[in-house]
């Protein structure tokens, strides 16, 4: 990385500060969003919240990332409905 390149990563990304990524591992949503795995999972599979499994080509296993602002949208929906039947 050249010291031009660097410098304006740091002032982008300031040392220390989190980058804001679009998608999530499923241990990430669960550490910062308020649900159990379980009950994650039945949002995925119900097509809630959207996602998609990272692998390469022949793998048999890969790494399930979760869409931030499908997320985001469905906490916000779920907000508005608890709103209304206040």
């Amino acid at each position: 990385m050249s010291l031009v390149s660097k410098q304006i990563h740091l002032e982008t990304y300031p040392l220390g500060s989190p980058i804001r990524s679009r998608y999530l591992r499923v241990q990430q949503v669960l550490d910062h969003y308020p649900f159990k795995r379980a009950k994650l999972y039945q949002y995925l599979a119900a097509g809630d919240i959207k996602s998609f499994v990272l692998k390469e080509k022949g793998a048999l296993r890969g790494i399930r990332l979760i869409d931030r602002d499908s997320l985001e949208a469905f906490l916000e929906s779920q907000a508005i409905t608890a709103e209304v039947t206040k």
